[in-house]
This record gives structure tokens, C-alpha cells and sequence, in this order.
């Protein structure tokens, strides 16, 4: 009989992948890559949020053989020892003869030094009876340390029978490099994650139903560059408004599209950043030097002589919707439908004379350049 936790320490519900869609999609050029690889103790999806982490990793598991359990994290789970008891409930879940001896520890009167629970943890997952592969959804969530470093040491030893496989937007705290050199990581990130042609045309067509004759795929493709998301907010918002015409002949679609999906992800991040998005929205390419002189923002003691390149790098780890151009990645743009969010919340921030400072910057610094056009 399965052993679980007392119900006041464990959500059953975090432990079952969401369901997919009649609307979805097969995507087998991505499956069969997760599918080659069951020798690699880490599988990492780092994408931003609506890429399709989730839902590509629930289609893969739909097909495999392998046990598997689900985490659908969230910032509760942000203590080690509650962690830690998820991690077993979802094991267990997948494999329910399964033995685990840390129980002992996470019901000791004193909670024990955290490198004895993951020695512990590493142990009992070492003995699995079969292989098996834990899902952690929205790792993103996890800002302890603890955690990393228990991620960390069970991946610098790996359990012989047990594959990692994480979904988060940002970059992990902890470095890839090892993992990298000894081949023991499989990624998947944005530009892999994105529709292909083909995809975006089918996902359209089972959402959209008898509306997918009305649809302009080249057009909503191209809007969307291959963003799940885009597409999905697209067909959610013809079913809403009585068809894809008046979706698509609506000046305000476009706005109230970015809200949905921009609003909470802006919101959340620090100020300071919020406020370098927006000066930046004015501009389509940008570089580190540029940012700096059209947000013109004093750079603390603390920080490296060059801020612009921190917080360019800032952006790329929280996967914001910026990509890098060019081979050398000295210049880099936004998601144009994320840009458009951003001039927007500007415009209704600021006073047509802050936009125009921001735009008489960034014409002088083009001007150093000798980038007299621009």
C-alpha cells in the first residue's frame, strides 16, 4: 500500500500533470529529442512564461514508458524539508514499491542538517527499483538556496535509475557548465520551443474550428514569431468576441492581448528593472552602451563599470522576451508584441515630453557612433 504524507503536508493535487487540450498540438520533433536521451540525469526546459514548457513535457510523458512523477511547484515549497516530502509523494506516486528511509529524517523531532537529508534522499533514490524521471514544474518559483544547493548535490552524484527534468522560465541559480562538458544535460529552450510554420497552421486550425478559413496564418505566425501563447490568446479572444474578424478588426485586440499576457510577468519584477523596460521599449535594437545612456540610470557602488551589460544579462536569464542579433550578440531586441506592451505602459506613464528626452538620448548616442540614419 502506498505510503503518503499526512494530508496537512502534502497537495495531492501538485502531484498530477495537467491535462492536455483538445486543442494541443503533437509536437514529435521535440519528444523524440526528450525521448533519445534517457541517460542524462537532467533535463532542462527554460523558456518564458507561455513558450509551452508544460505542456510539451505532458506530451512527452503521455508517450513514455518510464515512471514518472509531477511536481507542480509553487512558493510554499520554498522550505527544503516540504521539498523534500514532495519529492518522495511524487516518486512514490510513479513508483509505489519504492523505499525511502529519508522519511525517517523529515519526522525527526529536530530537523537535521540539510547535507544528511540529501545524502539521505541521494541514497533511496540510487536503489529505485526501475528507472523513473521527476517532473519539477515552475522551478522558477524556488528562490532557497538550500534547495539549489540539494539539486546541486544530487547532480554532481547522480542516482544510477533517476532523471531530473525541470520547467522554469529564469535560468537555474546553479551553473550548467559541468553538466555540459560530461554530456549529462539535455536543453530545450525559446528558439526550440517556438512554432514551427506547420505547428502555428495546426494549432489554429483545431482551436479556430469552421473561423479557420478567415485566418491570415503568414500574418498571425509571423505577429506571433512562433509564440504559443500569442497563438492561444488569439483564439481565446475570437471565441470571446464572436469570431476571428472582429478579433483581427479591433484596434484595442492588440493591447488588451499584451495585458493578459505581460501584465502579471512586468508586475512582478523589481523597479528599477521596470523602469529600464520601459525606456528601452523607444528602441528596436539595443546594445549595453545604448541602454545606458537612453535610461541613464547612476550605477550603484556595487555594480560593474559596464551596468548596461548586468542588466542585459539580468533580462536574458529571466528570459524577458529579448533575443540576442547578430553572431557577436552585441545587440539585442524585444518580442515585438512584449515591445508593444512596454510603449504602451510608457506612454501611459510618461508625459510626451519624458518620451521625447528618451528619443533625443538615444539620437545622440547614435550620433557618437557615427550611425547617422538611425
Amino acid at each position: 500500500m502506498l505510503q503518503v504524507e499526512p494530508a496537512s503536508a502534502i497537495r495531492v493535487s501538485k502531484l498530477h500533470p495537467p491535462r492536455l487540450t483538445s486543442q494541443h498540438v503533437t509536437r514529435p520533433r521535440l519528444t523524440e529529442r526528450l525521448r533519445q536521451h534517457p541517460d542524462r540525469p537532467l533535463i532542462l526546459v527554460c523558456a518564458p512564461a507561455g513558450s509551452g514548457k508544460t505542456t510539451i513535457l505532458r506530451e512527452w510523458l503521455s508517450n513514455s514508458r518510464t515512471p514518472t512523477g509531477w511536481i507542480s511547484l509553487d512558493e510554499r515549497d520554498n522550505d527544503p524539508f516540504v521539498f523534500v516530502r514532495y519529492v518522495i509523494a511524487a516518486v512514490q506516486a510513479a513508483v509505489p514499491n519504492a523505499k525511502f528511509e529519508t522519511r525517517d529524517l523529515l519526522r525527526a523531532s529536530a530537523r537535521p542538517p540539510i547535507d544528511a537529508l540529501v545524502i539521505s534522499l541521494s541514497n533511496d533514490l540510487d536503489l529505485l527499483p526501475t528507472d523513473v524521471a521527476l517532473v519539477l514544474d515552475d522551478y522558477h518559483l524556488i528562490a532557497s538556496p538550500e534547495i539549489d544547493e540539494l539539486i546541486v548535490q544530487l547532480l554532481r552524484h547522480p542516482p544510477r535509475r533517476f532523471q531530473l527534468v525541470i520547467a522554469t522560465r529564469t535560468e537555474p541559480a546553479w551553473s550548467l557548465a559541468t553538466l555540459r562538458t560530461r554530456g549529462q544535460v539535455l536543453e530545450l529552450r525559446y528558439r526550440d520551443l517556438q512554432f514551427t510554420r506547420e505547428e502555428a497552421e495546426s494549432f489554429l486550425r483545431n482551436a479556430l474550428g469552421a473561423d479557420f478559413a478567415e485566418v491570415p496564418v503568414e500574418d498571425l505566425y509571423r505577429d506571433s514569431e512562433g509564440w504559443a501563447a500569442g497563438l492561444q490568446l488569439i483564439a481565446a479572444a475570437s471565441n470571446l468576441s464572436g469570431g476571428l474578424q472582429q478579433v483581427l478588426s479591433d484596434a484595442n485586440h492588440d493591447a488588451d492581448i499584451s495585458d493578459s499576457l505581460f501584465g502579471e510577468i512586468f508586475e512582478d519584477l523589481p523597479d528599477q528593472v521596470q523602469i529600464c523596460l520601459l525606456r528601452l521599449s523607444i528602441l528596436e535594437p539595443f546594445s549595453a552602451s545604448l541602454c545606458e545612456a537612453v535610461c541613464d540610470r547612476e550605477p550603484n557602488v556595487e555594480e560593474p563599470e559596464s551596468w548596461g551589460k548586468a542588466l542585459l544579462s539580468e533580462l536574458a536569464e529571466r528570459n524577458l522576451f529579448v533575443s540576442a542579433l547578430g553572431p557577436r550578440g552585441e545587440f539585442f531586441r524585444f518580442h515585438h508584441l512584449f515591445r508593444r506592451f512596454l510603449f504602451e505602459r510608457l506612454r501611459e506613464r510618461s508625459e510626451p515630453e519624458e518620451i521625447a528626452t528618451l528619443q533625443l538620448r538615444a539620437s545622440a548616442w547614435y550620433a557618437t557612433q557615427g550611425l547617422i540614419e538611425e
